[in-house]
């Protein structure tokens, strides 16, 4: 009888990385305060613009990672500093009307 060994590929890593865990988590926390908040009150707003700004984040982390520059290095770059600029620039206005919010919320 032959012993059956397993053999494990070093292809694909076992377990992902905790950025892209940290990214997968923000995104679900967005979609669901989105999913639960039926009002678009200012301070539900500035909650959500919260989220979305932590997730900005986490995809900037995701994005200086050694293992995902090693693949964009290989892929067209000047389609990705387009996007990397259209994200900054999403995140600037989050944080601009997030600002207004806050002080809308405060002259109320």
């Amino acid at each position: 009888m032959t012993a059956k060994a397993h053999i494990r590929s070093n292809c694909f890593p076992s377990r992902t990385h905790p950025v892209i865990d940290n990214v997968d988590e923000k995104l679900l926390r967005l979609r669901s305060s989105k999913a639960a908040s039926s009002s678009s009150s200012a301070s539900s707003v500035c909650q959500e613009l919260g989220g979305l700004q932590g997730l900005y984040d986490s995809i900037d982390d995701w994005l200086r990672l050694s293992q995902t520059q090693q693949v964009l290095s290989h892929q067209n770059r000047k389609c990705m500093e387009d996007l990397l600029d259209g994200s900054l620039r999403t995140l600037d206005v989050c944080g601009t009307l997030r600002d207004v919010l806050s002080q809308m919320k405060g002259s109320i």
